[in-house]
């Protein structure tokens, strides 16, 4: 009975392992896709210029610079720009996947953005942004021309999407959603309980539930890191990144430390304390 006891808590501890990894990938691969693709791609589009322009010439240094200027990093990293970033994946994502896309306003979501955080943008750019100018840059865009493009792009993109793209696209919503990230939660917790239950202990779950934590931690921080290798070793120079990944994981295998020190500690007052009794008796 003892063998087939521990036998289960180790397939219930590899599962374990595993729902908090990919738990860890589901909170992170959206802020991946956005961090390491989404801005790329801004950045990229930055740089573009009319090309018939006379002798103009966008070189790889100017592609370069732009990309790696600390204002535009700067604000590509403001919590309400990732906001919109994300607002905005999520949408086209809904678009690709049902073929109608919900009203876009991008540049009235641009201009609300500019006037709520002009003190904001002012310190980064080094430079005071004013009403006037603001209505000035609002005059050189032709109103709700670049979210009709935007819009009709997706339904281009939906319409040529095939079968299988569409099923990936399904699962990628599916998999970053908050529902199913709550149900790993669940399953992660009656894990422990299965587990603490195999145990038949107070403690002991405790230790598991720490090392479980570290062993998970370790994986998503390796896998962090042979993806980022990998992808930059495919695409030369890309930027890619994972970090948001990697400090999940390294967050979580130092938590798993201090749970297993928590669990020590805990098993040697447990053990003083008994040892106390004995005394006493």
């Amino acid at each position: 009975m003892k063998v087939i006891r521990k036998i289960f808590q180790i397939i219930f501890t590899i599962i374990l392992i595993s729902l908090m990894g990919v738990l860890a990938l589901s909170c992170n691969f959206k802020t991946i896709l956005v961090d390491g693709v989404i801005k790329e791609v801004i950045k990229e589009r930055i740089t573009v210029r009319d090309y018939e322009e006379e002798n103009f010439v966008v070189t790889e240094d100017m592609v370069h610079d732009v990309q790696s200027n600390e204002v535009v990093q700067e604000i590509l990293n403001d919590p309400e720009v990732q906001d919109l970033m994300n607002q905005y994946l999520d949408q086209t994502i809904d678009g690709l996947i049902d073929g109608e896309v919900d009203d876009i306003q991008f540049e009235q979501d641009l201009v609300n953005y500019i006037r709520n955080n002009k003190e904001k943008i002012s310190s980064i750019v080094g430079e005071e942004i004013t009403d006037e100018m603001i209505d000035q840059a609002l005059e050189k865009i032709d109103t709700q021309e670049m979210s009709r493009v935007i819009k009709q792009s997706i339904q281009n993109a939906s319409a040529n999407l095939t079968e299988t793209e569409r099923v990936v696209l399904k699962g990628y919503k599916m998999f970053t959603s908050k529902s199913f990230q709550i149900l790993l939660g669940v399953l992660i917790l009656f894990d422990i309980i299965i587990i603490a239950l195999l145990q038949w202990s107070l403690h002991a779950w405790i230790k598991t539930t720490g090392i479980s934590l570290s062993i998970s931690g370790f994986g998503v921080m390796l896998l962090s890191s042979g993806v980022d290798l990998i992808v930059k070793m495919a695409i030369n120079g890309s930027s890619f990144q994972t970090k948001s990944l990697f400090i999940t994981g390294t967050v979580m295998l130092v938590s798993g430390i201090v749970i297993i020190i928590l669990y020590s500690v805990i098993r040697k007052r447990i053990k003083k304390g008994k040892e106390k009794k004995n005394e006493v008796s």
